[in-house]
């Protein structure tokens, strides 16, 4: 979900053999903000062109807004999905996580991972992905509390 689990998955599950991680913030051309990106981060390595680029950018990016309203935030949502993929592409499993808008669920997790760190509840020690620092079953009661939870698996 568009933060570092992924990471820090293939050491938890060694037979995986390839994360990926996307966002869906432009509905039908997510899939091609990958493609998009490379070029151009390579477009970004030529003079003119990073001079280019970097005036486009700075023409049609106001920068950060603080972000999303209160009432955007109440009106937003998040849909997660997750597949576990067999080598040959076949879909061996799905599973979606519906709840809160990301904003708001980042404030609230953080706050209650914050919680756990305070009263000891934290497995590990260094640098950790949630599954490592809470474990499986804490983390995902910590997700449901932060207002993300299990819609659908099969």
């Amino acid at each position: 979900m568009g933060g570092t689990e992924h990471l820090t998955l293939p050491q938890l599950f060694p037979q995986l053999q390839r994360v990926d991680v996307g966002l869906g913030l432009l509905g039908g051309v997510s899939p091609f903000v990958p493609a998009a990106s490379a070029v151009i981060s390579a477009g970004m390595r030529v003079g003119p062109l990073a001079r280019g680029i970097r005036s486009v950018v700075a023409r049609t990016s106001p920068g950060s807004s603080g972000g999303p309203s209160e009432s955007n935030r109440a009106a937003g949502s998040s849909v997660v999905i997750a597949e576990a993929m067999a080598p040959d592409g076949t879909c061996l499993h799905r599973t979606e996580l519906r709840g809160i808008e990301g904003f708001t669920f980042t404030a609230q997790f953080l706050a209650w991972a914050a919680a756990q760190a305070a009263n000891g509840e934290i497995t590990g020690a260094g640098a950790l992905g949630p599954v490592q620092a809470f474990e499986l079953d804490a983390l995902t009661e910590g997700v449901a509390r932060s207002g993300i939870a299990l819609e659908s698996a099969g």
